[in-house]
């Protein structure tokens, strides 16, 4: 082959090849129709996020809440003092019936102590009538103490026979009477809601003991 000859066909092999490079219009491949690494890459997917707001709502509420928790807490709130013991009432017992008694449970209330013996007929003779009194005065408390004996049966005898419905101590060690001062039975003795205390010893049956209690707390 000659050589211009050869020159022609390597022309020809050339420009075919550029004819394969071009794009699906035919024309040659530019810059513009090479898609980019940035922009062929997958974009993540967003999430859209509710509005928030800027809390402000949230946070009156809170206050809000605050508040009525205060508020609560001071209408909670008990303001009352408990009531003081005096010393005399500071003390505990059996009854006859065998319960336990708190003298500090009379704290703030007037209250009749009634100091008996079982074996005493001037106190057999009083109980109808401080049984009497008892259901009369429904705002004082009555309270029998039994002593100068340790015959709890004889004791519950006595209650039983004269239906004495008020409690009744069993003071068979006298510990009831000492811290009382009582030295004597059917003795009386009125401690106020105020904790002050007046005995009255050697009751009379003649007298009207509605009258005596009147007059301990008038």
């Amino acid at each position: 082959m000659r050589p211009h000859q050869l020159v022609i066909t390597a022309g020809l092999i050339v420009s075919a090849a550029l004819a394969g490079c071009g794009n699906d219009s035919g024309q040659p491949a530019t810059a513009a129709d090479v898609p980019s690494a940035a922009s062929s890459a997958e974009q993540p997917a967003t999430t859209d996020v509710p509005d928030q707001g800027d809390g402000s709502g949230d946070d009156d509420q809170g206050d809000d809440r605050g508040s009525d928790d205060d508020g609560d807490d001071g209408q909670g709130t008990d303001d009352a003092e408990p009531t003081a013991v005096p010393e005399v009432l500071d003390f505990e017992a059996t009854e006859v019936s065998g319960e336990g008694f708190a003298g500090a449970d009379l704290a703030g209330t007037d209250t009749v102590f009634w100091f008996w013996a079982p074996w005493c007929t001037e106190c057999a003779a009083a109980a109808p009538g401080v049984q009497a009194a008892a259901e009369a005065t429904g705002d004082v408390n009555f309270v029998g103490v039994a002593g100068l004996s340790s015959d709890v049966a004889a004791m519950e005898g006595f209650v039983d026979q004269h239906g004495l419905e008020f409690p009744q101590l069993a003071d068979s060690d006298g510990s009831v009477y000492t811290r009382f001062g009582v030295t004597q039975q059917d003795t009386y003795v009125f401690v106020s809601a105020e904790g002050e205390v007046e005995t009255i010893s050697g009751y009379s049956t003649d007298e009207d003991p509605q009258a005596v209690v009147d007059e301990a707390f008038g």
